[in-house]
């Protein structure tokens, strides 16, 4: 259950175009869709209590650009909302970007997921952009969105130059290349607050990966990288290896087919966005995952994460 607590924020710092309540219709066609299942006749849920609720979790409700809108102004006048998880859905980037003007002024959502909503390099623009001025997002997924590509992914990393309060950033299947994976290690080397970074299942070769590993040297904040399922050859994971990462062969490299399925990041109420550190050194057990060959950086306990 969702916390049900105080009033709406002033609209004296709100952009007009946000601050303004969506139409009794938009907001009926919002409900219709995030209505709990089975409808209790006289407990339906009310648009009151969206506003007032500390965490909203619509997982693959049809939410489209008008109803990311709505959820916009919630965005834009709640004071409780920590926590808004709308994967697969298909808000498009016109609603990823009136999520993101909401976001410039929100001082409380502290948590986003907006995996698989056909979000591509504009909607990441305006993201990125957000994440420039708020100061509370600590972690955001945007799985699941190959439209994002290295263009998206290069307006995050500019972001990631000056945000000092993003921890976790979930890019898995966001077709990023290695001009994007460059971006990314790029902002690396000045970024200090983001501790865990998720680019698995994308599209990065060598370059990318040696760029992200030489950017590694200089980072001493990032605590776990996920990067299986993209294009890394044994050299470019040595690299790797000796900034301190542990590293598991690919499967094309031991001649083995990896037919465990893609993990799928579904930022979802109840659960943790990524597997706990605990969690990864318990799975690092079991395939056994070698430990870094040199012992430079044994203080450094990024995980990288390459079989599932």
């Amino acid at each position: 259950m969702f916390a049900l607590l105080a009033p709406a924020r002033s609209a004296s710092i709100i952009p007009a175009r946000l601050a303004e309540p969506p139409s009794e219709a938009a907001v009926r066609t919002f409900l219709s869709k995030v209505q709990p299942l089975p409808v209790v006749p006289g407990k339906q849920l009310t648009f009151e209590q969206v506003l007032k609720a500390d965490g909203l979790s619509y997982y693959s409700k049809r939410l489209d650009t008008e109803d990311a809108k709505v959820l916009a102004y919630v965005v834009c006048v709640s004071t409780v909302l920590v926590k808004l998880y709308i994967g697969a859905n298909s808000i498009g980037d016109a609603g990823a970007a009136a999520l993101a003007e909401a976001l410039k002024t929100n001082r409380m959502v502290k948590e986003l997921s907006l995996n698989e909503n056909s979000i591509g390099d504009v909607g990441a623009a305006a993201l990125g952009e957000a994440l420039l001025v708020n100061p509370v997002i600590s972690v955001m997924s945007l799985a699941g969105n190959p439209s994002i590509g290295d263009k998206g992914a290069a307006a995050i990393a500019e972001a990631l130059k000056t945000n000092t309060v993003l921890q976790q950033l979930h890019l898995f299947d966001c077709s990023i290349g290695d001009q994007g994976a460059m971006a990314i290690a790029e902002a690396l080397r000045v970024n200090v607050a983001l501790t865990h970074l998720i680019i698995e299942g994308n599209l990065i070769e060598n370059d990318g990966a040696t760029a992200l590993a030489r950017a590694l040297r200089a980072n001493a904040g990032l605590t776990t990288l996920h990067i299986s399922e993209n294009k890394i050859s044994p050299q470019a994971r040595s690299e790797l290896q000796n900034v301190g990462v542990p590293v598991l062969p690919n499967a094309q490299d031991t001649g083995k087919e990896n037919n465990a399925p893609k993990r799928r990041h579904l930022l979802r109420e109840g659960h943790k966005p990524i597997a706990s550190l605990r969690r990864l050194q318990r799975k690092k057990r079991r395939t056994g995952a070698p430990k870094p060959t040199d012992g430079k950086e044994a203080s450094r306990k990024i995980s990288l994460s390459l079989v599932y």
